[in-house]
């Protein structure tokens, strides 16, 4: 049985903010023989006690009956969701989704945590600069909290996976991709509902018809439904937080099949 935390601040049905986390929580929810432990929330897409009750309303659409724990609402915050993945069991991935705040905060709590965990987190880019498009993929989990960042980076012992953002940008939905989800049953038109109002941002932010589904590429990933290539690569956080070559170590994603992710997914929420 897998176990799996996810630490997210996921917006799908909120006003505003990307959706992308509603996407991961659905299908690591959706997956045979996976134990989700629990969700807490963070500040960053949105803020935390937001991303805590659209969590709450996601699970609900998908009858699943998960602790979700309110978290940091700003850097340095030590919270009940910190204490919860402080005493995660050994062999739990943790799906890092936001800013690391409350990752971070768990590890200063109990020093063997890094042992018992492994952790996917979703930033960082080592290929182009700027934040906003075409200058593009911007930094934003690891530079909403960079001391966290590099904390998590840094913890001896803790097994990271770096989802770079250049990388999971090749997983984009868009109109057929909705259409298809909305059709794909109850949990595929939740998500498909709460995204057309991001899509309708998508040519503004992104100059094109579609958006990227970031945070779906981890969650495949420790379900085990999609091939990755990864390599050891010395990574580090500098002071914005942006992703610097020379730091500890850690696996960086290099490349994923989108069409490949993408069908998976939809297999998943088909059961």
């Amino acid at each position: 049985m897998r176990r799996i935390w996810i630490d997210t601040d996921l917006a799908l049905g909120a006003a505003r903010g990307d959706v992308d986390d509603g996407f991961a929580l659905a299908a690591v929810a959706a997956a045979p023989g996976v134990e989700l432990l629990g969700v807490s929330s963070v500040f960053g897409n949105t803020a935390s006690r937001t991303a805590a009750e659209c969590a709450r309303r996601l699970l609900a659409a998908l009858h699943k009956e998960v602790p979700v724990i309110d978290g940091a609402g700003a850097t340095g915050e030590e919270t009940d969701a910190a204490r919860a993945i402080a005493g995660l069991p050994e062999g739990t991935a943790v799906l890092a989704l936001g800013p690391l705040t409350n990752v971070a905060r768990a590890l200063a709590i109990d020093a063997d945590l890094a042992r018992r965990i492994h952790v996917r987190a979703v930033g960082g880019n080592l290929a182009t600069w700027g934040r906003f498009a075409p200058l593009w993929p911007f930094e934003f989990n690891f530079a909403k909290d960079p001391e966290a960042a590099r904390a998590v980076l840094a913890a001896p012992g803790l097994e990271r996976r770096i989802f770079p953002l250049d990388v999971c940008a090749r997983l984009t939905v868009g109109v057929a991709g909705l259409q298809r989800l909305a059709r794909s049953g109850e949990a595929g038109a939740y998500l498909a509902r709460h995204s057309w109002r991001w899509l309708a941002y998508a040519p503004l932010r992104y100059q094109r018809l579609s958006f990227p589904l970031w945070d779906l590429v981890p969650a495949l990933d420790a379900l085990s439904l999609i091939e990755i290539r990864v390599e050891e690569r010395r990574l580090g956080i500098d002071r914005r937080g942006g992703l610097t070559d020379g730091g500890d170590r850690s696996l960086w994603v290099r490349r994923i099949d989108p069409a490949a992710a993408w069908q998976a997914f939809l297999g998943l929420l088909k059961g």
